[in-house]
């Protein structure tokens, strides 16, 4: 029991410095957040302002508007009013 109390000491000092360890590493992924939001915002801002940005941009949004367009094309609808006028008939008789 007494070497259990003994490595108590370097236990507690060894937490410490993991958590300030962390601590650290933590500092360190906020700060690198904050830049690349800084980052992002600054491509974002030139981007807006360049023709051949806003141009690849909008051919995207057309060509996802005409990929979607064909995958709800319905097939014609049929004339079949002669038909189904000839039927009633047929049942009225």
């Amino acid at each position: 029991m007494s070497t259990i109390g003994e490595a108590t000491p370097d236990i507690n000092a060894r937490i410490a410095e993991e958590e300030d360890a962390l601590a650290d590493l933590r500092s360190a992924l906020a700060r690198n957040q904050e830049e690349i939001e800084v980052l992002s915002a600054g491509q974002r801002s030139a981007a807006r302002d360049d023709p051949r940005h806003r141009a690849a941009v909008v051919q995207g949004r057309i060509s996802l508007f005409l990929d979607t367009l064909t995958r709800h094309v319905q097939a014609p609808v049929e004339d079949r009013r002669e038909e189904l006028a000839l039927e009633i008939a047929s049942l009225e008789e």
